[in-house]
């Protein structure tokens, strides 16, 4: 489903709110225009232009985009990822999000993520479990989830809506709603 270039500046518009929201500023006109001096706003609007243009063909221009954000931003995050509005990465700085990752809405990165499908995995994330039937590739994020700074989180794992990743956490297994995970491999240690 290609999304038109209003959902493209609305969701633009949700990632700012969200963002704005987690400064405690209120989300007014004047703050929104400060606030796309950010680095860490200006590289998630590159990212829904890369996947309007994407989606519309375009891929040269979506290339391009993609190459700005991983040139000035250490941002690398896939045109064929999926994630819902109110996007907001604090620290815009080492990030990676794989092609196979879909995000809810209100996701929150900090820096040095890695959000993918495990390469140690691999042959059972891309082959189909039964004919017919193809296997979640990559982490399925849920709503307002939040992942801490130097975390992973790899292979075909489900994260539960409100969870949080603690810092440097590796998460392998799936996380229900809620969780704050923590640890190398990651388990959980409380109810968020």
């Amino acid at each position: 489903m290609r999304q038109s270039f209003i959902q493209t500046c609305k969701l633009v518009r949700q990632d700012i709110a969200a963002r704005a929201a987690y400064e405690h500023k209120q989300a007014s006109f004047f703050n929104s225009l400060k606030m796309m001096l950010n680095p860490g706003v200006v590289c998630v609007i590159l990212f829904r232009f890369q996947v309007f243009f994407y989606q519309h063909y375009l891929n040269p221009l979506a290339g391009l985009l993609q190459y700005i954000n991983l040139i000035l931003f250490a941002v690398a995050i896939d045109s064929k990822a999926r994630i819902g509005g109110g996007l907001v990465i604090i620290h815009a700085n080492a990030v990676y999000v794989s092609r196979y990752v879909v995000a809810g809405s209100n996701l929150l990165l900090f820096h040095q993520n890695s959000i993918g499908f495990s390469p140690f995995l691999e042959e059972t994330n891309l082959l189909p479990q039964q004919e017919g039937e193809v296997r979640q590739r990559g982490p399925l994020i849920g709503d307002n989830v939040i992942i801490g700074a130097g975390a992973s989180v790899y292979g075909p794992v489900t994260i539960g809506n409100g969870s949080k990743i603690a810092v440097n956490a590796a998460v392998d297994t799936d996380c229900p709603p809620g969780s704050v995970m923590f640890g190398v491999p990651a388990r959980q240690v409380a109810k968020a």
